[in-house]
């Protein structure tokens, strides 16, 4: 039996894979997976630094060595991108509860002026004061501070005044914030009416809802729609049509 020379042995031979082979790969693979779930970060990570230790023999120099280095890179890059991707996640809901949080203050700051006007009205017989100055009214007779009339919501600029003449003969003209957070509705009296408006927030502060506060006492945070029905319909005694907020479009700033 003649045999085979050593030269003319066949090719596949010689190309046992060697340790750390599959593991390089593996590392890359998981690397490239990494990109889309981050998760798998630490996996290539791990997969990458075994096999370039060569804890299980040395890493192939044809590439094996390489394609570790990349699958750990890749890992590294995919780790890093996960407080960023955490980051982006976070801040619409941080948005959210922010402004929601904003607007339960501004439902007890007209929960504050509702009942202002109403101890005001007691005061006088049940007469509310007039709107062009019916702020600086609750102002210098110190039922409540300047800063209660700015919603945390409205946007800048917004001119406050707060000084005021209190040995005056009474209080001065004009409103106290510019432009104006809410918008008083003028009545005669105060009534228990719990459907009747007293004030209503400015309508370009919000997109989606509005505030509007009650003769009783009471504020109701109204879907935008339910919300317009309501302002748009808004007359005084008289009949006359009552939207004041028209005069300070806010969205134009």
């Amino acid at each position: 039996m003649s045999q085979v020379p050593p030269h003319s042995r066949p090719a596949h031979a010689h190309m046992n894979p060697q340790p750390g082979q599959g593991l390089a790969i593996a590392a890359l693979v998981i690397g490239i997976c990494s990109l889309c779930i981050p998760l798998l970060s630490v996996v290539a990570i791990t997969l990458g630094i075994i096999a370039l230790v060569g804890t299980t023999g040395p890493v192939p120099k044809h590439g094996g060595r390489g394609l570790a280095v990349g699958g750990l890179v890749l890992g590294v890059v995919s780790l890093l991108l996960i407080p960023a991707l955490m980051v982006g996640l976070m801040l619409p809901a941080l948005g959210r509860a922010r402004q929601a949080a904003r607007t339960v203050k501004s439902q007890s700051q007209m929960r504050i002026l509702a009942q202002s006007l109403t101890m005001y009205a007691d005061t006088g017989n049940g007469s509310l004061p007039t709107y062009d100055n019916w702020d600086s009214v609750l102002v210098w007779n110190n039922y409540i501070s300047p800063e209660i009339l700015t919603s945390p919501v409205a946007p800048g600029p917004i001119s406050i005044a707060t000084y005021f003449d209190y040995e005056a003969a009474g209080p001065p003209a004009g409103h106290v914030v510019n432009p104006p957070s809410y918008f008083f509705v003028p009545a005669s009296t105060i009534t228990t009416d719990s459907t009747r408006v007293l004030l209503y927030e400015h309508p370009d502060h919000y997109n989606d809802l509005g505030l509007i506060a009650y003769h009783d006492g009471h504020v109701s945070r109204l879907p935008r729609n339910e919300f317009d029905l309501i302002i748009s319909s808004l007359t005084l005694e008289d009949g006359t049509r009552w939207a004041p907020h028209e005069e300070f479009p806010l969205n134009d700033q």
